[in-house]
């Protein structure tokens, strides 16, 4: 049963890891002269940072990474919003 629930924790964070695939859609989307460039550039570094890190400490404290995801899907959707704005 420990290692049905490490499969299913695996495959929430590599879903929400995911995020990472919409960068190119931010990036087309995106003003010329925009200013959160720099953040798009961030953002698969950000996002892989958090998997990792809600991938560490989902043994000891599953709270925390659940935060930890939901602040990144939360982040990809509002920075995929950011960037269409004029």
């Amino acid at each position: 049963m420990k290692n049905h629930v490490r499969i299913v924790r695996l495959l929430t964070i590599l879903v929400s890891v995911g995020a990472i695939a919409y960068m190119p859609k931010m990036l087309s989307g995106m003003q010329p002269d925009s200013s959160f460039k720099t953040f798009v550039w961030l953002f698969p570094l950000y996002i892989a940072g958090s998997g990792v890190c809600a991938w560490l400490c989902a043994e000891g404290r599953i709270e925390i990474s659940y935060i930890l995801l939901v602040l990144a899907i939360l982040s990809t959707v509002l920075l995929g919003y950011a960037v269409t704005l004029p």
